[in-house]
């Protein structure tokens, strides 16, 4: 049934998937949101963020006092999201238009992060280890992916989300393989699983069928399921320290 077809978004599908997109803030409540929410604090430190368009995650960073760097294929990081992050308030360091993968970033930040990002490569290992590098000693890495591998979220999006789901590689989306990895290259592992209540997002235009029939499935075991699992929870992240 799940047959894997995948094939690694190119700028020109990150172009196209964001041409409509303004920038915003995370709203309160999220339980991507929440969960940072429980690990960061205010701070004067310094963050970078791989895949950093449209801005939301690096506008609640910095929030919390921390200087603003990051990295995108997407052309309007500059100078359009410096522009809106500085009109917000915030000290914005260096934003890249640029490939992550052939770039050579000449610092190190307090919190590297990436959500959404790892899971487009099939070298994913080696994606993760640059990503490490970016750590200063005593700094913290930040990874999150959507559960497109737990066996209901899996159906959903096979069945519903072909398209999007086909733009996934899956075998990334084990968090242990990644706390071995960090492990082996001198990280504390402070979380590492699936975040999130039942839930179901799609990249897909809904059909007739998913608005009638599944769409108020969905609604309803949103309601009625209110734990994690790896099964059905729509997010699986990793907080880790880099050791001094």
């Amino acid at each position: 049934m799940f047959t894997m077809k995948f094939s690694s978004p190119d700028k020109n599908y990150w172009s196209e998937a964001y041409k409509n997109s303004s920038f915003a803030m995370i709203p309160a409540g999220g339980y991507l949101r929440e969960w940072l929410e429980k690990y960061f604090k205010h701070s004067s430190g310094s963050v970078f963020e791989i895949g950093c368009f449209p801005g939301g995650y690096l506008d609640f960073w910095g929030n919390l006092g921390y200087e603003l760097n990051g990295i995108d294929l997407v052309d309007k990081i500059n100078p359009d999201l410096y522009n809106w992050l500085k009109f917000r308030g915030h000290q914005v360091g260096e934003l890249i238009n640029g490939d992550f993968i052939n770039y050579k970033v000449n610092r190190q930040f307090d919190v590297v992060y990436s959500f959404g990002f790892l899971e487009h490569f099939i070298n994913w290992d080696q994606i993760l280890i640059k990503h490490s590098e970016l750590v200063r000693p005593g700094g913290r890495l930040v990874i999150g992916v959507p559960n497109f591998r737990g066996l209901v979220q899996r159906s959903l999006h096979f069945l519903f989300d072909r398209e999007n789901y086909y733009k996934h590689y899956l075998p990334t989306m084990d968090t242990g393989k990644w706390r071995r990895l960090l492990e082996e290259r001198g990280f504390d592992v402070i979380f590492s699983g699936c975040i999130g209540n039942f839930d179901f997002w799609s990249a897909a235009r809904p059909t007739k069928m998913f608005s009638c029939l599944i769409f108020p499935s969905i609604n309803f075991f949103k309601k009625h399921i209110k734990f994690n699992n790896y099964l059905f929870s729509p997010y699986l992240c990793l907080l880790a320290v880099k050791r001094k």
